[in-house]
């Protein structure tokens, strides 16, 4: 549904075919928290503790320490909040936080009085001795910035410190559509850019404005100013190994885009382009060409158009992942659509790839002091955010769940399925009498299903020897892997081997060089908790069994000449 949060804060669109043809890793994700009332932010106290704090846009912050939440402060009374962009938007600690000689932490909220909207940053501290609450009357302001009148959206709002200890934080340009005071491009509005201060200065009251910033002394543009030309930068995040900053800017009726300044002299001073571009559009539908456009633009590293398929309306910036739990996704830009709920993952060349599964409301990031990454989940009702892991790992391009054999008499029938596949090319069929040379007997192409496809290839043969079979899987970058050998004809004896016999991931293997017709699985009680018609095939299964209690289980398989019974261990 698209509310105005929906409608401000994003459009975005990729290209598939730009995609390298080499895998990157898919996204997957875990609920930790959940029954949130408008979830928005997310972040770590920098302390040691492996808590994470939590920003409701209502008003709440929220404490959580693995298990449960608990209330950090309520602002509630504060901030302006109607289901709209306006609210608690951001948080941040104090880079010197560690919760007793150092107590400070920043918040971005609105609040709306008399038709103007206001966004404000203030500093609290936490409790002397209970780092888990805040002390109320702690609270100072440090900067206000007001709106235009009656214009309530494009609020920007999130604060990051940088690795220079100095205090960053993005501001939307004013509201309204098509930024109708042009308030991005002036440099005497706070609005619509990206703002740099000093919080451990005293000049403006509880702030100061650093000498080094690109713009201090300029009389045409404000001393604050680090960055021109922005739309609504509602997400984005510093690259801790980098520095490099990394914004997510909400467009207006035709682009999203992802905008990326790597760290050198020139990274301040520059004009990211808003209203004179959207995304890479010049000029934006409905907006006058602007003349003479900025000397000091620099264009985004990837816009995508309004669209649900490939696109989006409402871009949500990430994070570049720099944590342990997934080493797969290391150094990866992770980004999402608000309103489409397509996710991405971007290289630090800036090839994008859309992920196969969407994950709808994320209305930001966050990551824990490990730099392990979570989805802040808005939800669309009270009670419906959550706060979910996310992960990622690259998938093998052919996850094979069984590669079998039959006679047919005159054919020898080989079937396999896949529970995955991106990237393959095709499938040889390999034959051999001796087991050791093997020769190509046929090839199919590869379906590139992501939720898997079933095979059959029929091979013609003209006497009852023993068949020696292996499937080789092709990549389209040139890889290739074999399955396991099967086998079918001749006198065989008829055997199953079951592997492994301690599980850890409910994952069994078999290989038969007989047909077994069914599996069947037993309690250490002698129940029959589980059953897999295999349907006569022989060769190699991979069979995922539910979700067990720790313990021990016997495996049964049958065949017609066959019946085998063997332990194995759950973990």
């Amino acid at each position: 549904m698209k509310n105005t949060f929906t409608r401000s804060i994003g459009c975005l669109i990729f290209f598939v075919g730009l995609f390298p043809a080499s895998a990157q890793p898919v996204l997957n994700y875990t609920s930790k928290v959940t029954g949130l009332d408008f979830p928005v932010d997310l972040v770590n106290a920098g302390d040691g503790s492996s808590r994470l704090f939590i920003v409701e846009q209502a008003g709440l912050i929220k404490v959580y320490n693995g298990t449960s939440t608990s209330t950090f402060l309520d602002l509630t009374g504060i901030v302006t909040f109607t289901g709209d962009e306006r609210g608690l938007l951001s948080m941040a600690f104090h880079p010197d936080y560690n919760g007793t000689t150092n107590r400070y932490f920043f918040v971005y909220y609105t609040t709306t009085s008399g038709g103007i909207t206001t966004d404000r940053v203030a500093r609290y501290q936490t409790q002397v001795g209970n780092p888990n609450a805040v002390d109320p009357a702690s609270a100072v302001p440090v900067i206000a910035i007001n709106k235009p009148a009656n214009q309530t959206n494009h609020n920007g709002a999130k604060l990051n410190f940088g690795s220079d200890g100095m205090l960053y934080f993005a501001t939307g340009d004013g509201g309204s559509g098509n930024d109708p005071f042009n308030l991005a491009q002036d440099g005497n509005s706070l609005l619509g850019k990206m703002l740099r201060i000093d919080i451990n200065g005293t000049d403006s009251g509880f702030y100061s404005i650093p000498s080094d910033n690109p713009y201090f002394g300029n009389d045409g543009i404000k001393d604050a100013i680090w960055a021109i030309g922005l739309r609504n930068p509602f997400r984005w995040s510093f690259d801790p190994v980098t520095n490099a900053m990394w914004i997510g800017d909400v467009g207006q009726d035709q682009r999203e885009e992802v905008d990326v300044r790597f760290p050198s002299p020139t990274t301040g001073g520059i004009n990211y382009g808003w209203r004179c571009y959207e995304g890479n559009l010049q000029p934006p539908p409905g907006i006058t060409a602007c003349n003479p456009l900025p000397s000091n633009y620099v264009p985004p590293i990837y816009t995508y158009p309004h669209n649900s398929s490939t696109g989006g309306f409402a871009i949500t910036g990430g994070y570049v992942y720099r944590g342990t739990a997934n080493p797969d996704l290391y150094g990866y830009y992770v980004f999402a659509d608000y309103v489409s709920g397509n996710v991405w993952i971007m290289t630090q060349g800036g090839t994008v790839r859309q992920q196969t599964v969407d994950h709808s409301n994320i209305a930001g990031f966050g990551v824990n002091e490990a730099g392990d990454l979570y989805a802040v989940v808005r939800g669309t009702s009270s009670g419906a955010g959550s706060i979910d892991s996310v992960g990622g790992n690259f998938p093998l391009p052919v996850t094979l769940v069984n590669f079998t054999v039959r006679n047919l008499g005159n054919n020898n029938e080989l079937r396999w399925s896949t529970a995955y596949e991106q990237n393959a090319d095709r499938y040889l069929i390999e034959y051999s009498f001796d087991g050791s040379t093997f020769t190509v007997v046929g090839e199919i192409t590869a379906m590139n299903s992501t939720s898997g496809y079933n095979y059959t290839y029929r091979h013609a043969i003209t006497d009852t020897r023993k068949i020696f079979y292996k499937l080789k899987m092709l990549d389209i970058d040139g890889s290739s892997r074999y399955s396991s050998v099967i086998t079918v004809g001749g006198k065989n004896t008829g055997n199953v081997t079951i592997y492994p016999t301690v599980l850890q991931n409910r994952k069994l293997e078999l290989n038969a060089n007989t047909p077994v017709e069914n599996l069947k699985l037993y309690d250490a009680g002698g129940k029959e908790i589980y059953f897999n018609n295999l349907h006569g095939g022989q060769g190699y299964f991979s069979i995922q069994l539910p979700n067990l209690a720790k313990g021990m289980y016997f495996v049964n398989i049958r065949g017609d000449n066959y019946n085998k019974t063997e332990k194995i261990i759950i973990q």
